[in-house]
This record gives C-alpha cells, structure tokens and sequence, in this order.
C-alpha cells in the first residue's frame, strides 16, 4: 500500500502552515489564462511550464482534439518547428525537453530531413559538435548541389496542343 503524506488526525493544517513553495498550483488559473488564448498559445504555454496533463483537462473539458497526448505533441512538435523556423533555439530546446524528446536526438533530425536550406544552415551551424565528419561532409554535398541547382537556368517549353 502506497502511503500519501496527510496530516495526523489530531493536527489541522492552517494557512499559516503553507508558504508559497509547498502551496498547490491552482488548475483553474490556467483554466482561466488558457481562456483568452488560441490552441497554438494553449499548447505552447503548456508545454513550457510542464502541464501537458492540465492543458489535455482543458481540451477535454473544451472538446476539442487536441485532448489526444499525441495531438497535444504532434502540436508541440510544429511549434518546435516555428521557433527554429524564427532562429529561437532556446525555446525549441525548452519545448522538445519539456515534451520528452532527447533534444540533441529530435534537433539532429531536423538538421538532417528538412529541406529549408536556411533551417538547415541554422542547425548545421549550432549543431557542429554533434554532427559527424560523414554528416558535414552530406551537408557539403548538399550545398553543392543546391549551388548547382539554383544556378541552372531551366527553360520552359510550352507544348503546343495538335
């Protein structure tokens, strides 16, 4: 049998008794903060202050589909994607520890699969001592044939119909 902390019988907890660091979050104040926000600010807010449980609460209590964890994180993964988009590491970084993704891990495979070369170029810079000398050397190529690519001129042919 689990035991929970509780008080004594013969003792009563006043206000006194709770400072500001033993005091429980009050799930409403989110409730109410989350009332003003759109889905995006709800998920982002979650997400950063660790209450991936209370905002699904509130998606169900809202009926809406964002109550499915993986909705929730599939959400939280493309504002990953928008804050990298913005060059903000940082809070990219925040969101996918918060969501618990290994952040090296997840950052790497954007690095890696995306195809926005800026993105790329971001990552590659920021992620130098993670990426392998097989890995720069992809990215290299990658930049050669993109030079490649943007330098060609294609000249459109218009098909004549019979």
């Amino acid at each position: 049998m689990k035991k929970y902390p509780r008080t004594p019988p013969n003792e009563t907890v006043t206000s006194d008794c709770l400072d500001e660091e033993n005091a429980l979050p009050d799930g409403n104040q989110a409730y109410r903060k989350w009332n003003n926000l759109n889905t995006n600010e709800v998920v982002r807010d979650a997400v950063l202050s660790n209450q991936i449980p209370r905002a699904q609460g509130y998606f169900t209590v809202q009926q809406k589909s964002m109550k499915d964890l993986n909705k929730l994180l599939q959400a939280g993964l493309n504002l990953t994607y928008e804050c990298l988009l913005k060059k903000d590491l940082q809070e990219a970084r925040e969101l996918l520890k918060n969501m618990g993704f290994d952040v090296k891990r997840e950052l790497h495979h954007i690095c890696c699969y995306t195809a926005d070369r800026d993105l790329r170029d971001f990552l590659v810079e920021n992620l130098q001592d993670y990426l392998s000398v097989e890995e720069k050397e992809r990215v290299k190529f990658v930049h050669f044939v993109e030079k490649l690519y943007s330098s060609a001129q294609i000249m459109e042919c218009p098909l004549q119909n019979g």
